[in-house]
């Protein structure tokens, strides 16, 4: 993630890395994290923030390196990003 690339979000990570991985749905992308339906949902609608070890892993599987900087923004969660912006 630069300065000038999209916002990128925990929804939009599950996404690509559902299109990456040729996954059907949120339950396909569940399965395959080792995680519950609700969970993704929870990380989605903002109301639990990614471990960070689960979200360095995904971002791996993406081949995704962030900075520093957006690294700590998208592990810190949609409230405190909301704060912040």
């Amino acid at each position: 993630m630069t300065e000038t690339s999209p916002d990128l979000s925990w929804p939009v990570l599950f996404e690509l890395l559902k299109k990456k991985e040729q996954l059907g749905s949120d339950a396909q992308l569940a399965r395959d994290l080792g995680v519950s339906r609700g969970f993704i949902c929870s990380i989605k609608k903002g109301k639990r923030n990614m471990p960070v070890d689960r979200g360095l892993a995904i971002l791996r599987r993406l081949g995704i390196r962030p900075n520093k900087n957006d690294l700590a923004l998208l592990l810190a969660g949609s409230k405190v990003r909301k704060i912040l912006k």
